[in-house]
C-alpha cells in the first residue's frame, strides 16, 4: 500500500469522537439566505450519481452532509455547536429497510478561545471500541504547529506503524498553508519511522477550510487548495508525488478538481456545486 495511503488510513480508520452531548447553540431549521454561496453538492462520479449534499443552520454553519449512491443516501455526517463553535460531530451509517441509522464513530471537540487544541473519537465500528485523541498546538501566528495522535482500546492488539502513536510537525507559509508535514512514528516510547509530505498551493479558496474532519490537515487548516503533494520516508526513495489541478468560479471556488497518481491509475474527479 503507498506510504501516503498508510498515513491518511491512520487518521480515517480511526473516526471520530466521543463525549456527553452538548445540547445545540444554534437554530437546527434551515435558513436559504444563510447559504447562499456555500457548498451544496460535491460529485465524486457525476455520471452514478455519487455524491455528498451539503445542509446549514441558520447561522450558514455547516449542520449536516450526507453522501448519496444514485439518489440513496448511505451515509451521514452530522454537526452540533456550541457558542458558535462545533462540539461534536456524528458518523451515520443507512442501514436497509426501517433499521435506524447505525452511529460509526462519535466526535468531540476542546477549544482554546476560537482554536481546536483536542479532538477525540470514538470509533463503534469494532467489537472492541477503539478511541483516538489528537492534540493540537499553535505557533506565535495562530498557525497549526503540531498534532499528536495516540490510539487508545482493546482494539489495539499490538502496535504498527499505521496505529497508536504519531507526532505530526508542521511548517507553515504567511497565509497558514501547510508547506511541509513531519509525521513521526513512535514504537515503544522511541521514533520507528519517520515520513514527510512536501505541499504546494494554489492561491483560491480551499472550501473544506474549517469544515469537515479536523484530522484531514492539508483539508481543515489551509486557506488555499493543495495542487502538488510529495510523501517519502525520511532518508529514503522512492517518492510518491500526486498533484491536483482546479476550475474555478468568479469567486475562486472550485467547480471541479483533477487528481492525478503516479502509479498511472484513472485520476479521480470531482465537480461541486453551489448555492445560489
Amino acid at each position: 500500500m503507498k506510504l501516503y495511503n498508510l498515513i491518511y488510513l491512520a487518521l480515517v480508520t480511526i473516526l471520530v469522537s466521543g463525549c456527553k452531548k452538548d445540547q445545540p447553540s444554534t437554530p437546527d431549521n434551515t435558513d436559504l439566505s444563510q447559504q447562499k454561496g456555500a457548498l451544496a453538492k460535491e460529485y465524486f462520479h457525476r455520471n452514478a450519481d455519487q455524491v455528498n449534499v451539503y445542509e446549514y443552520n441558520t447561522l450558514g454553519q455547516l449542520k449536516n452532509f450526507q453522501y448519496e449512491f444514485d439518489g440513496v443516501p448511505t451515509e451521514r455526517h452530522e454537526f452540533v455547536y456550541v457558542n458558535g463553535k462545533c462540539s461534536s460531530l456524528k458518523y451515520y451509517v443507512f442501514q436497509k429497510g426501517n433499521v435506524p441509522l447505525k452511529l460509526k464513530s462519535d466526535w468531540s471537540f476542546i477549544y482554546n478561545g476560537d482554536k481546536l487544541i483536542k479532538v477525540t473519537i470514538l470509533d463503534l465500528s469494532l467489537a472492541s471500541n477503539k478511541t483516538t485523541n489528537y492534540d493540537f498546538t499553535y505557533n506565535n501566528k495562530g498557525f497549526v504547529a503540531t498534532s499528536h495522535m495516540k490510539v487508545s482500546g482493546p482494539a489495539i492488539i499490538q502496535p504498527s506503524i499505521l496505529a497508536t502513536d504519531i507526532l505530526y510537525t508542521f511548517t507553515t507559509d504567511g497565509k497558514g498553508n501547510i508547506t511541509r508535514e513531519v509525521a513521526e512514528f513512535y514504537l515503544e516510547g522511541s521514533v520507528n519511522q519517520t515520513s514527510i509530505t512536501n505541499y504546494e498551493f494554489d492561491d483560491k479558496v480551499n472550501i473544506k477550510k474549517g469544515v469537515e474532519y479536523p484530522v484531514n490537515f492539508s483539508n481543515f487548516f489551509c486557506p488555499n487548495n493543495w495542487i502538488r503533494r510529495e510523501t517519502f520516508v525520511r532518508n529514503s526513495d522512492p517518492r510518491y508525488i500526486e498533484t491536483r489541478t482546479f476550475e474555478y468560479n468568479s469567486e475562486n471556488k472550485p467547480i471541479k478538481h483533477t487528481h492525478y497518481y503516479p502509479d498511472g491509475s484513472f485520476p479521480s474527479v470531482r465537480d461541486y456545486e453551489y448555492f445560489e
